[in-house]
């Protein structure tokens, strides 16, 4: 099985001031913005830090603004400051191995007006000095670095008010990886909208503010091949970040300090609306720091199980598709056999979640994830225990988890959730990280309904009767009724129930009594009103026609409701007569299988 891990940043050397900062120890970060209820942007920029350097900068920090013809930059200011170190290992206050603080900053709400160009507006901050120790850079202890983002303009709107926020990273960059296996690991981006994103590498950058400056790239790396390669040790494998997923997957038994840049694309019915860059360093290590005490073995990170079978019943796959209204429940569990003395023994394997989908009342505090419902895990995440730990994952979709921004709608939209299994090895807990996808697709059209009965009250309205189809996503709209006086076109729209449970209506003034009438319906259904089921049978009232042919008889014919009668109906007709006329005084007559009746008058 696949081993995942996380990349770690190690910036350089950096000094701060309110303009341009500069801090000590910086370790890469991203900007991304919000589009508020009132119109307005809140852009927010995270910065990441060794906590063996100086403190973040207090700010307030100034972010520049280019190619906007008024707004030349935006003032953000530092609002809190979580210490994201691994857990059960050295704190940032105790300043140890591998541990990272994450500085957040905000702006306050900010209008922007116009259009961007077609370069967009680009969003940046610069800080001098990365780390001298960065191997895939070439004199990278003189080079500066710049954050940055791009928003583009969607069908020329003005962009007051705001009508898109860019995508965002659910998972916090982690510390310190070890070399010589197998590694996952995703940044698990999304986007509010549910715009589509593609993921790339992109070239670290010197401090310039709007502009792309490209560093100079160490031979044997480039920006697309950012990590170790077959070109350092033929036993590594070059890293592949997979456009669709996110996922970066790599082997390594080559050590150092690397700095690399995942850009992610939003694209809005098929325009290029955002593009965010996070900037990270991997940190790469080996030898005694990555092996267990004792044995001298090489710590591993929990093995996970998959959570849905392939073709042959074997439990290999982290993806499934299923229809809006299903519910996804599966099974994941991580064991770790490492025994180590440092730990007492049997290591501790916690599992975690990220993602947007998840329940999370502190990110998400009125709706509690992005796009309710929300996804759950029992017991919640995370959760440990010696040797293993396992979770049982639901979660109800409906047509909520596909995408109907600016009028765009999507048959399909790909949620992932991270699980992510680490052990408590110190100072670089081995990570496991397990990118679970479930694409969610539009239902599929509903069964049309069967009208069961047509039935002619006294005063000439229709009573209908019909069955209920079965809706097992939750899409049902609508029925929609038709009448035509010949049982062929034109067909004339009636009415529509609008309750899914009422299978019975009454056409009021349909004067049934001296006309007949024909009745046909269909049941409009999905998440975007769209789909339209076949058309149910044509049921006629039954009109009767008596002729006096002067002999003491009465000849009868009608038509039947339905040719030939529908399934479960009864064959046989019961005729009745009022007498004396309008007494309300019926009486039985006869029963017959045909549409025609002689009855002998006494």
């Amino acid at each position: 099985m696949k081993l995942k891990l996380i990349l770690f940043f190690l910036f350089g050397l950096l000094c701060f001031s309110p303009q341009t900062s500069e801090a000590s120890h910086g370790m890469g970060g991203e900007i991304t913005w919000r589009c508020q209820p009132n119109g307005q942007f809140v852009f927010q920029m995270k910065f990441y830090r060794d906590c063996n350097g100086i403190n973040c900068p207090s700010g307030p920090l100034n972010m520049s603004v280019t190619n906007h013809p008024t707004v030349s930059s935006i003032q953000l200011t530092n609002t809190v400051n979580n210490d994201i170190s691994p857990a059960g290992c050295s704190t940032c206050l105790g300043q140890g191995p591998g541990t990272v603080q994450e500085c957040i900053f905000e702006s306050a709400p900010v209008t922007l007006s116009g259009t961007p160009p077609a370069g967009g507006w680009i969003f940046d901050w610069n800080s001098c000095c990365r780390s001298p120790s960065i191997t895939n850079l070439i004199n990278p202890g003189s080079q500066s670095f710049q954050l940055r983002a791009v928003m583009y303009a969607y069908n020329g709107q003005n962009t007051n008010p705001c009508y898109d926020s860019s995508p965002r990273f659910s998972e916090r960059p982690s510390t310190i990886l070890c070399t010589g296996f197998p590694f996952e690991y995703n940044n698990i981006a999304f986007d509010p909208e549910l715009d589509s994103l593609v993921y790339s590498w992109a070239p670290a950058l010197d401090a310039n503010t709007g502009g792309v400056t490209p560093l100079a790239y160490t031979p044997g790396y480039t920006p697309q091949s950012p990590l170790p390669s077959a070109t350092q040790n033929p036993m590594n494998v070059g890293a592949v970040l997979d456009p669709q997923t996110g996922i970066v997957s790599y082997t390594s038994f080559t050590s150092g300090y690397f700095a690399t840049v995942v850009q992610v694309d939003a694209y809005k019915c098929g325009q290029l609306v955002a593009s965010i860059f996070r900037e990270i360093n991997v940190v790469l290590l080996g030898g005694a720091g990555c092996q267990l005490q004792g044995s001298g073995l090489t710590n591993l990170p929990p093995l996970v199980t998959a959570p849905f079978p392939d073709s042959t019943g074997q439990f290999t796959l982290f993806n499934d598709t299923v229809c809006a209204g299903d519910t996804v429940t599966f099974f994941m569990s991580a064991t770790d056999p490492d025994w180590d003395p440092a730990v007492g023994g049997l290591q501790t394997v916690t599992m975690l979640g990220a993602g947007p989908q998840f329940v999370n009342f502190t990110d998400w505090p009125t709706t509690g994830c992005m796009n309710p419902p929300c996804a759950f895990t029992n017991p919640a995440l995370p959760t440990s225990a010696p040797f293993g730990t396992g979770v049982n994952f639901e979660w109800i979709t409906s047509c909520a988890h596909l995408d109907f921004s600016q009028g765009c709608f999507s048959t399909g939209s790909d949620y992932t959730f991270l699980i992510r299994a680490q052990d408590n090895f110190c100072d670089a807990p081995a990570v496991n990280f397990s990118t679970v996808t479930i694409t969610v697709l539009a239902p599929e059209e509903l069964d049309s309904t069967t009208i069961r009965c047509v039935d002619v009250l006294p005063n000439g309205d229709v009573n209908l009767t019909w069955t209920n189809p079965i809706d097992p996503y939750g899409s049902w709209l609508n029925y929609q009724i038709e009448t035509s006086p010949t049982g062929g076109a034109p067909w004339t729209p009636l009415d529509s129930v609008l309750v899914q449970a009422q299978t019975t209506y009454t056409h009021v003034g349909a004067n049934a009594q001296n006309n007949q009438i024909y009745y046909r319906m269909y049941v409009r259904s999905g998440c975007d009103s769209s789909l339209v089921s076949t058309y149910s049978n044509v049921a006629s009232t039954i009109l009767l026609d008596v002729v006096n042919p002067g002999n003491f008889t009465a000849d009868l014919s009608w038509n039947p409701v339905h040719a030939p009668l529908i399934s479960g109906s009864s064959s046989w007709y019961h005729i009745w007569q009022e007498l004396p006329a309008n007494s309300g005084n019926w009486l039985f007559v006869d029963s017959t299988q045909n549409t025609t009746f002689t009855d002998t008058l006494n």
